[in-house]
């Protein structure tokens, strides 16, 4: 590389004397002529960067797939970026605030030869289908399956058994799975969803939708009721499934593969794994679903499990396990300990008992939990959403494993009086304890897990603003308590944070439930910002300079509304800006500035509507909003009339009610779980109609899990298929999760 040092001592010394007397005309005239030479340069070496896949810039990527004759895919070169989010999260590590939505356009190109060596071969079929989707994939020829008559001068198929073995419990419990083997008469239905599959043309692409995030040494929730022995592994305490790691790039075709894969564990399966465990005599710390994984692992290499469990600070050997069904709350053997993986709970025998308990005192798990996309907080990455540690004036202060304090408290008690502060948290752990937080005039406090981490804090948050410039930041936490603003404050903002819709989980909610976000009415103008977060219901008075942003978020109200004013119903809230999010419950706003493939489960009530827009999002009948664009169920009100007008005379007031009372029933979003907790929290249903699951402006889903890009990854599969699927096959995309 050139540079104005370089290139002016090349001249000759008397030149630069002269040039130095005259004020160095000759150098500036110099300095930018390499500055162009640079420019030059890179370009020349960008240039050669991009006769190859790897290091080419993005918009070379479909002129190297024309050149292998490969079919363009959406990717995310494709898809437009939000500048709401960079602009809101200036001060964070960043470049880029952009999802990693599964789209891999270059890595398709750049393995179309090694695709098209292996073509039509069930390993490459599986390898295709995760590598252009993103999901964990695993491919069946289901004519494998189908029932064979034997004879005994004929191929003999010895698995293929009109009657299934009842005597196998572990493969009794996949059938109707991904790797069922039980035998079945032909099904001539065309293969989808939940019928049809077993034909000899048919293909089976199983699809695993949620992805595992680890969370590390997470503190089990213990259950009043058993005297110390019971543990849930979810830190609200509630029947939540653990999940397997998922390891990518292994082959997925053999059995052998479902530990590996990110779904529920099934009990069967990791009974058998005990068994084989015990009858092989190893004296080994992990099984295959049982061990240290990740950030836990003692060395790299190391042999992962999928969780692993830690009593009074003793790690519990696998020969001291075995798998039950807690569903009933019972203790095992004495020195034994009792997993449901199914539900999540743990219960220990009696020789584990602590001083006054029948258990031991603190147990921590390391575990995979599951969850339709990284929002909320979680074990995934999130570096990019760090407070940049090089701002002017920041101090740093640790809690936890590692730290300088044992306690938040004790760190905001430590941090008073400071203008810029970081509280960075560097466990899992869980923190009982109400926070009280006190940001100096017009600076910022942060607290902040460090990555991959997600610590729990148990108690409610009150913030004590003085000062309309003050920021409140909470970033990668799982609040189970109330966020309280009283007093003034200029900003709060939730990154990757989940307050608990309804406080909690495992307390009957109260009606109509409080709400997770308050600020009271006599405060200054306030803005509050959820990215990638959720909450509860959410109580800002309706002040003309608040703003309430929602970005990738959701808030759900639970039992009631999820966004009223600081009175609550029907008071009304702030002025609001949305984007692909979802808002469970009614929700009342000063005013709409804009909402864009959002979600609305709730009537939706707008106090000024002249100015603002909605767009690509569903809203429900009934609902006063600024002007709307393309949204539902208007959008399919006014199709289903034009095509009922026709050439024709035009519709009766009568017709046209009648069509509209029709859409109204039927077009509404339908989720796969509704309450907060349970791995598939607010996915849209597979039956979802397809004018909200595909209803984005870019074809994707409306809602919060709207940058999953999930329509898009399927129609990339299904362009791929086209090309590699084998000869006569059918293929059908089956989602696990």
């Amino acid at each position: 590389m050139f540079d104005i040092d370089t290139v002016y001592a090349l001249l000759p010394a008397w030149t630069r004397l002269r040039d130095a007397q005259q004020g160095s005309p000759l150098k500036d005239l110099l300095s930018v002529t390499v500055d162009q030479i640079a420019v030059l340069e890179e370009d020349l070496a960008q240039n050669y960067d991009n006769l190859f896949i790897e290091t080419c810039a993005p918009w070379v990527v479909p002129y190297i797939g024309d050149l292998v004759q490969s079919t363009p895919l959406t990717d995310a070169s494709r898809l437009a970026p939000s500048t709401t989010t960079a602009g809101l999260t200036t001060d964070l590590v960043g470049p880029s605030f952009q999802p990693a939505i599964g789209l891999r356009a270059r890595a398709d190109v750049a393995k179309t030869i090694f695709y098209r060596r292996r073509k039509t071969t069930l390993p490459m079929l599986e390898q295709l289908s995760s590598d252009v989707t993103g999901w964990a994939a695993h491919v069946c020829e289901f004519f494998q399956t189908l029932a064979w008559t034997q004879a005994v001068r004929n191929h003999v198929r010895a698995n293929s058994f009109y009657a299934p073995d009842l005597r196998n419990v572990p493969a009794i419990d996949t059938i109707n799975g991904p790797f069922d083997t039980a035998p079945r008469v032909v099904d001539v239905r065309a293969p989808r969803q939940l019928e049809g599959w077993h034909n000899i043309p048919n293909v089976g692409i199983f699809l695993w939708r949620l992805f595992s995030s680890p969370l590390y040494q997470i503190t089990a929730r213990p259950e009043p009721s058993t005297g110390g022995s019971g543990f849930y592994v979810s830190r609200l305490g509630q029947n939540a499934p653990m999940f397997t790691r998922w390891q990518p790039g292994i082959d997925a075709t053999l059995p052998s593969a479902e530990p590996l894969l990110p779904g529920p564990i099934r009990p069967a399966a990791f009974y058998d794994d005990l068994l084989q465990y015990v009858s092989s005599a190893s004296s080994a710390p992990y099984t295959q679903y049982y061990g240290r994984f990740g950030l836990d692992l003692p060395a790299p290499g190391a042999p992962s499990g999928s969780f692993f469990i830690i009593a009074d600070g003793t790690p519990v050997p696998p020969a001291r396990m075995q798998s039950m069904n807690l569903s009933q709350w019972r203790q095992p053997p004495a020195n034994m300990v009792g997993v449901d993986v199914a539900l999540g709970r743990l219960s220990f025998g009696s020789a584990w008992a602590a001083t006054g308990l029948s258990g031991p005192k603190q147990v921590n798990i390391s575990s995979f939990c599951g969850f339709p996309a990284e929002l909320g907080g979680g074990g995934y990455d999130r570096q990019n959403w760090l407070l940049n540690r090089g701002l002017p004036g920041l101090q740093v202060f640790t809690v936890g494993t590692g730290g300088s304090y044992a306690t938040i408290s004790a760190a905001l008690t430590a941090a008073a009086g400071i203008q810029e502060v970081l509280i960075s948290i560097q466990d899992s752990a869980t923190y009982i304890e109400s926070l009280h937080i006190d940001p100096l005039d017009g600076g910022t406090l942060t607290i902040e897990a460090v990555d991959q981490h997600w610590p729990h804090v148990q108690g409610s948050i009150t913030i004590n603003g003085s000062h309309p410039a003050s920021t409140v930041t909470l970033s990668g936490l799982l609040v189970e308590g109330a966020v309280q603003v009283s007093a003034s404050l200029g900003r709060l903002r939730l990154i990757h944070t989940t307050l608990v819709p309804g406080l909690a989980i495992d307390v009957a909610a109260p009606v109509p439930v409080l709400p997770s976000i308050a600020v009271p009415s006599e405060v200054s103008p306030i803005d509050v910002e959820l990215i990638f977060s959720i909450s509860g219901p959410v109580q800002i008075p309706p002040l003309e300079n608040s703003r309430l942003w929602l970005l990738d978020s959701i808030i759900d109200g639970v039992n009631g509304p999820a966004v009223t004013g600081a009175g609550g119903t029907p008071d009304w809230g702030p002025p609001a800006w949305i984007e692909r999010s979802t808002l469970m419950g009614a929700s009342y706003f000063r005013q709409l500035l804009s909402a864009t493939e959002a979600l609305f489960n709730g009537v939706v009530s707008t106090l000024h509507r002249q100015q603002g827009c909605v767009r690509f999002s569903f809203v429900p009948d009934g609902s006063s909003t600024p002007r709307r664009y393309r949204c539902q169920p208007d959008l399919q009100i006014a199709t289903e009339i034009s095509n009922a007008t026709g050439n024709g005379p035009p519709l009766s007031a009568t017709q046209i009610q009648a069509i509209h009372d029709d859409v109204v029933s039927w077009l509404l979003p339908a989720f796969t779980e509704r309450y907060y907790g349970q791995p598939p929290y607010l996915q849209l249903h597979l039956h979802a109609p397809r004018q909200i699951s595909q209803g984005a402006q870019d074809g994707s889903e409306m809602g919060a899990y709207c940058h999953l890009k999930q329509p898009q990854r399927l129609k990339n599969l299904q362009i791929r298929l086209q090309e590699y699927l084998p000869f006569s096959r059918q293929a059908a995309t089956l989602f696990v999760t």
